[in-house]
């Protein structure tokens, strides 16, 4: 079973606990989902990443919530090259169940390649 590689979580999707659990200006990942009501795993629905504020960016999908996108996790990356790869790693390996319509860009002035074995969308 494929791996979200996001330590932390999931939480209750909502400002408060955005503001608790994430720190501010760090490079990440994170995942919208809900928790399975059989077993209580966590379902990604949406994934995304922030190249500067992870907190901000949680903050600016509030609006996107839904009975799909409860509960959130994330992970901090070092730099903005190993968080668009986790992106794009998550985006193939859950592309069946979420509601991301287009394969994740690139980090504005790079020529970053996707790191998935014939990925036909950013080569």
């Amino acid at each position: 079973m494929p791996d979200l590689m996001m330590p932390y979580g999931p939480f209750d999707f909502d400002e408060e606990t955005i503001d608790r659990e994430v720190e501010d200006n760090r490079i990440g990942n994170y995942a919208l989902g809900y928790k399975r009501e059989s077993d209580g795993g966590f379902v990604p629905k949406y994934v995304g990443r922030s190249d500067t504020d992870l907190k901000k960016e949680l903050k600016a999908k509030l609006p996107t919530k839904s009975s799909t996108r409860q509960k959130f996790m994330f992970g901090y990356a070092g730099d903005r090259k190993e968080a668009f790869e986790k992106e794009c790693k998550n985006y193939h390996d859950f592309r069946h169940q979420l509601e991301n319509d287009i394969h994740p860009r690139r980090p504005d002035g790079t020529d970053y390649r996707c790191p998935v074995k014939d990925c036909k969308e950013l080569q």
